[in-house]
């Protein structure tokens, strides 16, 4: 047998150890396959649910034993008709309240009550702030406006709704009017208070101040400043003028 030959038999014979070498080096190096995410169980889903709800149901449970402590309370005064500096003789109990509002739900004019009721608050709301804020804006942005109509404004607002009642009957010839009068004024005031120191606020720059923590520099007096410190680092009395490159 000639030397190629004697050569090419321990080739041939370690091919295939070299082959099923490759094969497991392949098979170490490809990443396993992750096992399928299996879905969460209920109770580890309640449980995680009730770890972050935790505070909003304790605050819950806490609010509903309040109410029922209560309207135990009310039930038991009203019931032995307490009288303890407060009559509770002729309180209604819990019981004929909640017997009386199912009489009035299923009253056929208890949803047009409610209608009319809608209906002139949103009356009274809608004219107060078509007169409130533009003159807000007028009283905060002018200060002679401010100095007229403000002592006036401040003279009428402490006097409460109800004693306006017998005056805006005598002004208006309807109750349906003296009743968006009164809605009026008590939206009116608030409407023009917030609004005249809102726009007093924005005249004098005071919001945004507020707002922003720090307010930038100013480019010319920034740029100025550079120009300073340049000059006088770059003047011949100073150290840095006579130091040597290498030092700087």
């Amino acid at each position: 047998m000639s030397s190629p030959a004697l050569m090419r038999q321990p080739a041939e014979a370690g091919a295939p150890a070299e082959a099923a070498a490759e094969v497991v080096a392949a098979a170490e190096q490809t990443p396993a396959i992750a096992p399928a995410h299996q879905p969460s169980s209920f109770g580890v889903i309640a449980a995680r649910w009730f770890r972050l709800n935790k505070d909003k149901m304790r605050a819950a449970l806490i609010g509903a034993i309040s109410l029922a402590l209560f309207i135990l309370a009310w039930h038991l005064l009203t019931k032995y008709r307490v009288v303890f500096f407060v009559r509770f003789t002729n309180v209604p109990s819990p019981l004929s309240v909640y017997e009386s509002f199912t009489k009035a739900i299923h009253d056929p004019k208890f949803l047009l009550h409610i209608a009319l009721s809608c209906r002139r608050i949103v009356l009274g709301f809608s004219m107060a702030a078509l007169v409130g804020v533009p003159l807000g804006l007028v009283m905060g942005r002018f200060k002679l406006v401010h100095e007229v109509i403000f002592p006036v404004s401040e003279v009428l607002r402490p006097i409460p709704a109800i004693a306006w009642v017998p005056m805006a009957i005598m002004l208006w010839p309807t109750n349906e009017q003296s009743i968006v009068f009164i809605t009026f004024l008590g939206s009116f005031f608030p409407i023009l208070l917030n609004t005249m120191h809102g726009m007093s606020l924005v005249e004098s720059g005071a919001g945004p101040r507020r707002a922003v923590p720090s307010a930038p520099a100013k480019p010319r007096s920034s740029a100025r400043s550079i120009s300073r410190h340049r000059c006088r680092t770059s003047s011949p009395g100073s150290p840095s003028a006579w130091a040597s490159p290498g030092s700087r």
